[in-house]
C-alpha cells in the first residue's frame, strides 16, 4: 500500500510538471512577434515582386509558407467554422470555373485564390489578452515612421534629388519592382512634384489608406494628439482621397455605434482648422479637386468606385448563369478593352463577376467568420479590402487582415474604448 501511495504521488507530480511545462510552452509561443515581423516585412517589401511574376507582391510567396509553419509550430490553429466556410467557397469557385464559357478562365488564378485565402482560416492558439495591445502598438509605431518618411518626401523635394527621396522606385531593376501601380505619381499633369508614397508603399493611394489605418489605431488605443497630427499630415502628403474616404466612413460608425461622437467631432474640428490654416501649404485645392472624379469617366475615382456597376450591368446581369455562378477565376478584366471609360475590378466587384451571387455569399460568410469579434479594426480593414482596391488576393492587404485582425485573440468588449495620455481620470476616494 505505501508503495502504491508513493507511486500515485510521484505520478501526480510528474503530470503536474508536464502540464506546467506544456502551459509554459503555450505561453512562450505567442503569435505577437510573428505578426509584427510579417506586418513590417510586407510593408518594407511591398514594392518587390515575386521573381518572374511582376504583378504579384513578394508577400505572396512568404505569407502562406509562414502560416503553415506557424500552424505546425503550434502558434496558430484552425478555426474550424472558418475553415469549413473556406472549403465551401473553394468548391463554389471550382464550380464557377467548371460552368464558365469564358476563354479567360484560369486554373492558375483559382489555385492562387485557394493558397492566398488559406491563412485567413487560422487563429492564435494562445489567447493572451496582451497580444493584441502589443501588436497594435507595434503597428502604430511602425506606421508613424513611415508617415514621417512620407512627409519628408514632399517637404524635401525642392532640396534633395528624387533619386534619394524615392530611391526604391528609382533604383530597383525592372524584374524586381512590382508592376501595375502608379508609384511615381505627379501632383498634376506635368507637375515637377511627386505625391508621397511613404518610400515603401506601392503608390500614394496605398500610403493614404495605411495612414488611415494608423489614425484609427491611434484613436482607438491611445489618442495622442501629436501622433494624430503627424499621421494626418502624412495622409495630406499623399494627395489621395481613398484614405480620407475610409476615415470618414469609419468615423460615422465610431461616432454613432461606438458612442464616440465627442471624439470624432474633436478630431474632425482639428482637421478642418488645420486645413483652413495650412490649405495653401499642403495644396488643399488639389485634394478637393479629386472629389469630382466620381462623375469623370476618365478618372481613377470613377474607375475605382463606379465603373464596376456598368461592367456588371452589361456583362453579368443579362445572363442568369453568370449572375448565379460568375465567369470563373481570372476573368474580371476580360472585357475592359470594350469600354470607353476607365475600368477597374475592386474586390467586391471581382467577387461578383468571377463567382456570381452564390460564390459571393459563400465568400461573405467565410470572411465574416474569419474577422468578426476580432477587435476595433474589423470595420476599417474590411472597408479597405472590399471597397478601396482590387485586393481580393493581394498579399500585402491580406497580411494586414491576418496580422491585425484574424490571427489575434478575440477582442474583449471592455478594451474597445480608447485610452488617452492627456486625460487623467480621478481615482475614487474611499472613506
Amino acid at each position: 500500500m505505501p508503495g502504491k501511495l508513493l507511486g500515485g504521488v510521484v505520478a501526480k507530480v510528474l503530470m503536474m510538471t508536464m502540464s506546467s511545462r506544456s502551459a509554459a510552452r503555450d505561453v512562450s509561443k505567442s503569435i505577437a512577434p510573428l505578426c509584427m515581423v510579417i506586418f513590417a516585412a510586407a510593408i518594407i517589401l511591398q514594392k518587390f515582386c515575386v521573381p518572374g511574376l511582376p504583378l504579384l507582391p513578394l508577400a505572396t510567396g512568404f505569407l502562406p509558407l509562414i502560416a503553415v509553419a506557424a500552424l505546425i509550430d503550434g502558434r496558430l490553429q484552425f478555426d474550424f467554422r472558418t475553415f469549413t466556410a473556406y472549403l465551401v467557397f473553394c468548391g463554389c469557385a471550382a464550380l464557377s470555373m467548371a460552368l464558365s464559357i469564358s476563354t479567360e478562365v484560369s486554373l492558375l488564378s483559382l489555385l492562387l485564390v485557394i493558397v492566398m485565402l488559406f491563412p485567413m482560416t487560422l487563429t492564435a492558439r494562445n489567447h493572451d489578452p496582451s497580444v493584441r495591445q502589443r501588436v497594435l502598438e507595434f503597428a502604430g509605431n511602425f506606421l508613424l515612421i513611415v508617415a514621417i518618411m512620407g512627409i519628408l518626401q514632399v517637404v524635401l523635394q525642392s532640396v534633395l534629388p528624387r533619386s534619394l527621396l524615392f530611391f526604391i522606385d528609382q533604383n530597383l531593376p525592372e524584374g524586381v519592382l512590382i508592376q501595375g501601380y502608379n508609384n511615381l505619381n505627379p501632383l498634376f499633369y506635368n507637375s515637377p512634384y511627386i505625391k508621397a508614397n511613404g518610400v515603401f508603399l506601392a503608390e500614394p493611394s496605398h500610403f493614404s489608406q495605411f495612414m488611415a489605418i494608423a489614425i484609427i489605431i491611434e484613436i482607438t488605443q491611445r489618442m495622442r494628439l501629436w501622433r494624430l497630427a503627424i499621421l494626418l499630415g502624412a495622409m495630406a502628403a499623399s494627395y489621395s482621397g481613398t484614405g480620407i474616404l475610409l476615415l470618414a466612413i469609419w468615423g460615422m460608425y465610431f461616432a454613432v455605434v461606438q458612442g464616440q461622437l465627442v471624439t470624432v467631432i474633436a478630431v474632425g474640428s482639428a482637421v478642418v482648422v488645420g486645413a483652413l490654416l495650412f490649405g495653401d501649404l499642403i495644396g488643399l485645392d488639389i485634394i478637393l479637386a479629386r472629389s469630382t472624379e466620381f462623375s469623370d469617366p476618365g478618372s481613377s475615382g470613377f474607375a475605382r468606385f463606379v465603373s464596376m456597376f456598368y461592367i456588371l450591368d452589361e456583362v453579368i446581369f443579362p445572363d442568369m448563369l453568370s449572375t448565379l455562378f460568375g465567369r470563373g477565376s481570372g476573368t474580371v478584366t476580360e472585357y475592359f478593352w470594350r469600354f470607353t471609360f476607365e475600368s477597374f475590378g475592386p474586390t467586391w466587384g471581382k467577387l461578383f463577376y468571377e463567382y456570381g451571387l452564390i460564390g459571393s455569399l459563400a465568400y461573405a460568410y467565410f470572411y465574416l467568420s474569419s474577422v468578426l469579434g476580432r477587435g476595433a479594426l474589423v470595420l476599417p480593414v474590411s472597408l479597405l479590402y472590399f471597397l478601396l482596391g482590387g485586393y481580393f488576393i493581394d498579399a500585402s492587404i491580406i497580411v494586414v487582415i491576418v496580422t491585425l485582425v484574424t490571427w489575434l485573440p478575440p477582442q474583449e468588449q471592455s478594451q474597445e474604448a480608447p485610452r488617452t495620455d492627456s486625460i487623467r481620470r480621478p481615482t475614487p476616494q474611499t472613506a
